[in-house]
């Protein structure tokens, strides 16, 4: 993927993030994944599901190998 695809696919995902999460499914989603129980995530969802979306679109099999690649 070039740099001009990844900040296009982040523009997209982050405004339809921000649209989700003003629903009541969005609402509850987002109270999973800042849950009670677990530590305090400091990474944004929008990030997070764009790193997923950027690991789905490159193949990568398994979480720890799409690590391994990013850290290079």
């Amino acid at each position: 993927m070039t740099e001009n695809s990844l900040i296009t696919l982040y523009c997209i995902e982050d405004d339809f993030i921000h649209r989700f999460l003003e629903t009541s499914a969005g609402k509850k989603n987002l109270a999973m994944y800042y849950g009670k129980r677990a530590p305090k995530r400091r990474m944004p969802i929008a990030d997070a599901v764009i790193l997923n979306l950027i690991r789905f679109f490159d193949r990568t099999g398994d979480l720890k190998t799409f690590q391994l690649v990013l850290r290079f």
